[in-house]
């Protein structure tokens, strides 16, 4: 679910950083650092996620799409996000 809820941060952050493309670059390099953290977190409540997978029940199947809830989230202003 984590990773789920996760899907759009990097989109949400690199859109963000667009403001501060041509000005402050300290400011660009520390949210391109922060995606790349995110990253990594994603991976791993995604290999969470598998590894939980298994041991479920017979049938468990995840269903919700990650971009389709980041499509939705991204929808909303900023503020709400």
């Amino acid at each position: 679910m984590f990773g789920l809820a996760e899907r759009f941060v990097n989109a949400k952050t690199l859109g963000i950083s667009r403001d501060h493309w041509l000005g402050d670059q300290m400011k660009v390099e520390s949210l391109i650092r922060f995606c790349d953290e995110e990253i990594k977190h994603q991976e791993i409540f995604w290999q969470i996620e598998r590894m939980m997978g298994v041991q479920m029940a017979s049938g468990y199947q995840f269903f919700a799409d990650p971009n389709d809830v980041a499509r939705e989230v991204l929808g909303k202003c900023t503020w709400s996000v």
